[in-house]
């Protein structure tokens, strides 16, 4: 599949293509909601490369964060941006793209990191399969 070193990539990229620009406005006029949507979608992006680059026993409880902040995050951008009237359609298309490529990146990272490495049934019950000596 992907490699861990590649993912941390891929999501250190797409934080910074994604927020990058939206770091100056940390300072802004804008509302305290946005600005705590800002920071923490970063902070955890942070986490979760780090978490990836160093192979961290907390490893699964970050990209598993990273993941659940993603969806929340753009899931309820997604339905702001495409309820408002007053957004251009080209500005809803942006956005709408932006928070179909996070989902994504975040539904990749769940499943490379915490999904696949998840034990199967008969280990999880501590049984033995027939390959363990």
């Amino acid at each position: 599949m992907i490699s861990h070193r590649v993912l941390a990539a891929l999501i250190a990229m797409w934080a910074a293509v994604t927020w990058g620009g939206r770091v100056g406005l940390l300072t802004g006029d804008e509302t305290l909601m946005a600005k705590a949507r800002i920071a923490v979608s970063l902070l955890v992006a942070v986490v979760a490369v780090a978490s990836l680059l160093t192979r961290a026993r907390w490893r699964h409880t970050a990209v598993a964060t990273y993941a659940v902040v993603a969806v929340a995050v753009w899931g309820s951008s997604a339905v702001s941006v495409l309820g408002d009237p007053s957004s251009s359609p080209a500005f809803k298309a942006v956005h709408l793209v932006l928070a179909v490529v996070s989902v994504s990146l975040a539904v990749l990272a769940w499943y490379v990191v915490v999904r696949q490495q998840e034990p199967g049934p008969a280990h999880r019950l501590g049984a033995r399969s027939p390959t363990d000596r």
